[in-house]
């Protein structure tokens, strides 16, 4: 019997697999996770400012490189320091040149075009491939406050959401019932009508100056069906009875909820209407009462009338419509090129009331010479009124001092209206204001 030495594994050693070798250099060794920190209690050395006994540090220092190299002057005793300067390399760095023709742009894809503190003036993105294409074409057109555009040739009626921020967008194109028959006459006039209790987008009313014939579509979507047209064509179409020979539609002021109201070369005013009293569609027209026409007689005062007027014009300078009524009512002022105002109330259905007439022209050439002696040198013959606009009521101060408009515009009266005109010498052109009419 003997025993196995201490140094020799048991049978089974050589059976087993070798242990894997230790690596000889300390390099690979994992480390060991580093250990907790322990919380050390609180002594009365805590709350010590450690720095407050420690020894002042030494001033840091820092090194400063000057970017040139400094130059060193001869010393007395004759020698110098030679300097090698490391030869110098001009680079090039070419920037991006501004372009003369780019402006600010906005979220929505329009481009300012100019500003100010009261207008901002883009150019809006949305525009139709129709009109993109023929932008060289005979056509005229509008914005509204509904957000739609129009657009309109001898031939065709265009509307389109002009805020959309896409360049191609979404556009109805209305195939004229009654075009022009020849290209010198003058554009068709539209505007847009506002929706019928069966719909949410906007009408279209269409007036061919000439003839006087009269087009109107309940909705704009009705353009994209041919045979809905033709059915809505019955009862929307309607004439001006009453034209003169020669007489031509100029302008179509939009007066709603209360109608729209036509102006015409002869001077008359016609009030115009697309629903009946139950809001189906009907077109009617009515001439209003006014004097603005010629009250030239005879038939030579009628020739002498003819050539002394602006050829397509007449002698409307500008028909406007109050922004703020009761619905179904408007208050109306037309005025003429020599001066002459007239305001009207109309209403839903067609009657209307005659509230103030005025001759300003010799007011108003009294107050530009006041200001302007070189005016006195024109004869008041040659005055002209180019348009007007209502000013707002109910103005803030700051507005009213920024404007420059009198203290007149202070007045609480309700029954005052203030004008403000653009008026016309030879070569010369004012803005004039002023409490122009009473009793509205």
């Amino acid at each position: 019997m003997f025993s196995p030495s201490q140094h020799e594994g048991g049978p089974a050693t050589a059976t087993r697999s070798r242990r894997r070798q230790r690596p000889l250099s300390s390099d690979n060794l994992v480390q060991a996770p580093k250990a907790k920190r322990r919380r050390l209690p609180l002594t009365e050395q805590t709350f010590q400012n450690p720095d407050a006994n420690a020894a002042p540090a030494a001033p840091e220092t820092y090194e400063v490189k000057a970017d040139k190299a400094a130059h060193l002057d001869a010393r007395q005793d004759g020698f110098g320091f030679e300097s090698n300067p490391l030869p110098k390399k001009e680079l090039s760095v070419r920037a991006k040149k501004p372009k003369a023709a780019d402006r600010a742009t906005k979220g929505d894809g329009s481009v300012i075009l100019t500003t100010n503190n009261a207008y901002t003036v883009s150019k809006l993105p949305a525009l139709p491939d129709r009109i993109r294409v023929d932008a060289t074409g005979q056509q005229h057109g509008d914005i509204f406050s509904s957000g739609y555009a129009l657009s309109l040739n001898h031939t065709h009626a265009i509307v389109w959401p002009y805020t959309t921020p896409t360049q191609s967008p979404e556009t109805f194109t209305f195939t004229l019932p009654y075009p022009s028959k020849h290209a010198t006459e003058p554009l068709p006039l539209g505007s847009l009508v506002s929706p019928s209790a069966s719909s949410t987008e906007p009408g279209l009313v269409v007036v061919m100056p000439v003839s006087g014939r009269i087009t109107y579509w309940e909705s704009i979507s009705s353009a994209a069906t041919l045979d809905f047209i033709r059915q809505q064509r019955h009862g929307v179409e309607g004439s001006i009875p009453g034209m003169s020979s020669g007489e031509r539609v100029i302008q179509i002021t939009n007066a709603e909820s209360a109608g729209f109201v036509l102006a015409f070369t002869s001077g008359r005013l016609a009030y115009m209407s697309v629903r009946d009293t139950h809001g189906r569609p009907l077109v009617s027209v009515q001439f209003l009462r006014t004097s603005l026409a010629s009250s030239t007689g005879g038939i030579f005062g009628s020739i002498r009338h003819a050539f002394t007027q602006p050829q397509g014009r007449g002698d409307i300078a500008a028909v406007r419509a109050e922004r703020h009524m009761q619905p179904g009512e408007r208050n109306i002022v037309a005025a003429t090129l020599k001066g002459k105002l007239h305001a009207w109330k109309i209403h839903r259905g067609g009657n209307h009331d005659t509230v103030a007439e005025a001759d300003i022209r010799e007011d108003v050439i009294n107050a530009i010479r006041e200001v302007d002696p070189l005016s006195e040198d024109y004869h008041q013959d040659t005055f002209e009124v180019l348009d007007f606009a209502y000013v707002p009521r109910d103005m803030e101060e700051k507005y009213q001092d920024l404007s420059r408009l009198s203290n007149a515009l202070a007045s609480k009266d309700r029954d005052l209206q203030h004008l403000l005109l653009l008026l016309r010498l030879p070569d010369l052109v004012y803005i004039s204001q002023g409490q122009l009419l009473s009793h509205f």
